[in-house]
């Protein structure tokens, strides 16, 4: 910390200027537009990006990388290729450049005109003060042109026909916006279209777009166009020409000829060097076999015979990579001499590396124990089977240990014992497509179908409590219905819970409190469930969401089998959970250049049915954590307003807090703080708020409060906000903390469990009462 302040209050960033330099302090851009204010922000930002000139970073109002830069100057002056220069870890200082601003001014500008602003008046002003300079970039944009007419001029009838037809799917449509981006992205889409119809040939320069600012859009359906200065927005025509050119083969119908697949490609050798074999058309060149070819020729959609398309030749690039194996797939398509229409098609693969391993490390503190930590680690076969088929089996084990501060006699690190501890072992293997009694033929390849089977034990231990262990395992399809969409669906999975070890205490709390009695015992659970997936990033990557909707059943099997053979669910006989339970996970992302806002609403209920009461344990909900409500540790919170601390049941303070129905609400501000060694470690913050709660859905002696109510719905949330670290190591890795702290507490009667009025963050008793440290590796949601 000394040094950190000695770095920020070093000397002057300006010690080493001349006389006739100033330092960069501020650029400042000022927009008088009738853009809306909720727009504003991300304009002046876009329009930022295009100012050449950036001023030094700053943290906490000190240029710390120019400081760092200064304590060295000599050596940097001397070597310039220092790596500290070279990866952004010091900087020299931004001496401002007339001509730079001049030149931003003309990208401004030109930015404006893209946009669809033609007639922008922009200026810059400068202001020195003790060797800096702060300049300003004020910003007046005009009237916005709006598109009027769209118009296609084609000489050739049969691609004038198709794009004719095709313009349902522009987005230059009359009565909006003009915008160049826009304008460059309808380009591609006619070239893609017309090479969906064969037009292999045709290209972006046989395009040309002319624009006709002088009509005036007057829609008398639509009268908030005649609301502006002179009563009308300014219009635009525009003619989209195609016409011919000296390459007629441009204008051709073109058919893929020959397709050939090299398995690995070596640059320059001869072919010789492969051996050969031909399935179904397809001519597969290979020196070591190492992947069934069968597998590459079910996902290659560009066959010998049929017309090129566009469509065939990007989703097989896509198959190929949806496999997981390569670490480049490259697809090459030429004539097969000048003047043909027929089509060479080389598919060049290179294999990736055939494991990969993973890890994560979570580690908590809390109320009921001072420290917790659990470590996930995987290893995955990419190519199991030489069938592509992805096999990964992961480890787990996790402790959580308690401080017994009053056995001071004992040195510090020996005042811990363990809390509880847990162990797993899982795997799963996915098949790259439907494996059914059925005709695969039946299914579309663009789907990417998968077929996985998974299973694995889990042993859980309550030290003095309880071991608990689960044995599980399913099988399922998962599929894509869009680009943005994707199903799974798993016919049949089964869970079997087996409780050993139960101790006096644990089972006078089974016997008093059914909840935690039918929540515990030994349980058969054989379900099915589906699920739907709507992403859509890829439309747009600054403001998309994630849908998650998932409907689970779990006993309806089983019972048919119970009619049949009269399997017993009471006494000693086989046991087995009767529930429905559906879920929602809705995140919203909304993303500027450099900071962004993140939500999400999550929420589930599960509904025991017939003689069921509650849910079984591994089908319950859970609240706290890094991944959850950041003011709690894991599973303490709720059920409802419920608290073992509170109401004295300290038999019940070692028992995972369960329910049956589940909500909760996140928010958080993610920004940059520092970027080192070229953008290879960023440091951001994030601010963040979380909210909350779990329920049980019937009442429960002995446990006041935990059923849910819906008039009691505001005062059972908890609620607590706080702030994060992020190290992003090359986005590889993203290490975080995150210091919660508890602003609502669903169990405090008082102003609806509010407590955020006597936050007293500096009184260290308080943190320790309120405050919850997370250390976890990737972002929350």
């Amino acid at each position: 910390m000394v040094f950190l302040a000695a770095l920020l209050a070093s000397c002057s960033g300006t010690r080493h200027l001349g006389p006739d330099q100033y330092l960069l302090r501020k650029n400042t851009v000022q927009i008088e537009s009738d853009i809306s204010l909720s727009s504003k922000g991300s304009f002046r930002e876009d329009v930022g990006s295009v100012i050449l000139q950036k001023p030094n970073s700053y943290l906490l109002g000190a240029p710390y990388k120019l400081n760092l830069y200064n304590l060295r100057y000599k050596t940097y002056q001397k070597d310039t290729n220092n790596i500290q220069l070279r990866t952004n870890f010091v900087e020299p200082p931004v001496i401002f450049d007339s001509l730079l601003m001049l030149r931003s001014l003309d990208n401004i500008r030109g930015f404006l005109i893209n946009q669809g602003y033609f007639n922008p008046q922009v200026q810059a002003q400068v202001k020195y003060r003790k060797k800096k300079a702060r300049t300003t970039y004020k910003i007046q944009t005009g009237n916005l042109y709006v598109i009027n007419n769209v118009r296609v001029n084609c000489e050739d009838s049969t691609i004038y026909n198709i794009l004719r037809s095709s313009l349902k799917k522009t987005r230059l449509e009359p009565y909006t916006n003009y915008n160049h981006i826009v304008v460059s992205e309808e380009r591609i889409r006619i070239v893609n279209e017309l090479r969906n119809w064969g037009y292999y040939n045709f290209g972006t320069n046989n395009i040309t777009f002319e624009l006709d600012t002088a009509s005036v859009v007057v829609d008398y359906k639509n009268p908030q166009y005649q609301r502006r200065q002179n009563k009308r927005k300014r219009g635009l025509d525009i003619d989209i020409n195609i016409y011919n050119s000296r390459d007629s083969s441009a204008y051709k119908v073109h058919h893929i000829e020959d397709v050939t697949v090299y398995m690995q490609h070596i640059e320059g050798a001869p072919e010789s060097t492969y051996s050969e074999k031909k399935i179904n058309g397809i001519t597969f060149k290979y020196i070591d076999h190492y992947l069934n070819f069968n597998v590459i020729d079910q996902k290659i959609l560009l066959r010998p015979g049929i017309i090129f398309t566009q469509d065939a030749y990007g989703q097989t690039l896509k198959l190929l990579n949806d496999l997981e194996i390569f670490q480049l797939v490259r697809i090459s398509v030429e004539p097969s001499y000048e003047g043909s229409t027929g089509l060479n098609t080389r598919i060049i693969l290179s294999a990736n590396k055939k494991y990969d391993f993973g890890t994560n490390i979570e580690v908590t503190g809390g109320d009921l124990y001072t420290v917790g930590t659990a470590v996930n680690m995987s290893i995955t076969d990419k190519n199991f089977l030489k069938g592509a088929n992805r096999l990964t089996i992961t480890g787990s084990y996790g402790v959580e240990a308690n401080q017994d501060k009053a056995q001071t006699d004992l040195d510090y690190f020996r005042q811990f014992y363990l809390f509880s501890q847990n162990a797993g072992l899982n795997f799963n293997l996915t098949f790259p497509k439907f494996i059914l009694p059925v005709n695969q033929n039946r299914f579309s390849r663009t789907l990417v179908p998968k077929t996985f089977l998974e299973g694995g034990i889990n042993y859980l231990k309550r030290t003095d409590y309880f071991d608990l262990r689960s044995v599980n395992a399913g099988w399922g399809y998962r599929w894509r219905a869009s680009t943005y969409e994707q199903w799974s669906v798993k016919p049949i999975f089964v869970n079997f819970l087996h409780l050993s070890n139960i101790s006096k205490v644990f089972q006078e709390r089974m016997d008093s409190i059914p909840a935690i009695r039918n929540s515990y015992q030994e349980t058969f659970i054989e379900g099915e469930n589906i699920e739907y997936v709507y992403n859509s990033e890829l439309k747009n990557p600054r403001s998309y969401r994630i849908v998650r909707l998932g409907l689970e059943e779990g006993g309806l099997l089983m019972n048919g089998i119970n009619a049949l053979y009269t399997l017993n669910r009471s006494g000693d006989g086989l046991k087995f959970a009767e529930y429905v339970r559906m879920d929602f996970d809705i995140r919203q992302y909304i993303k500027n250049n450099r900071s962004g806002w993140s939500f999400r609403f999550y929420g589930g209920v599960g509904v025991p049915y017939n003689k069921a009461t509650s849910l079984p344990y591994i089908k319950q909900y859970f609240v706290g954590g890094a991944y959850s409500v950041r003011g709690w540790r894991p599973r303490v919170l709720g059920p409802g307003s419920f608290n073992a601390l509170k109401d004295n049941n300290t038999s019940l303070l070692f028992v995972d807090q369960a329910g049956d129905i589940k909500l909760e609400l996140n928010a958080e501000y993610r920004f940059p703080i520092i970027t080192v060694w070229s953008g290879a470690i960023q440091i951001n913050g994030a601010l963040f708020a979380d909210a909350g709660n779990i329920w049980l859905m019937n009442p429960t002696p002995n446990m006041p409060g935990a059923n849910f109510r819906f008039e009691n719905l505001y005062s059972d949330l908890a609620a607590s906000y706080g702030f994060g670290i992020r190290f992003d190591l090359g986005g590889f890795l993203v290490l975080r903390t995150d210091f919660a702290f508890q602003a609502k507490k669903p169990y405090v009667p008082e102003h609806n469990g509010w407590t955020i009025q006597h936050s007293r963050i500096a009184d260290g008793q308080w943190r320790k009462d309120n405050m919850n440290f997370n250390i976890a590796i990737g972002y929350p949601f």
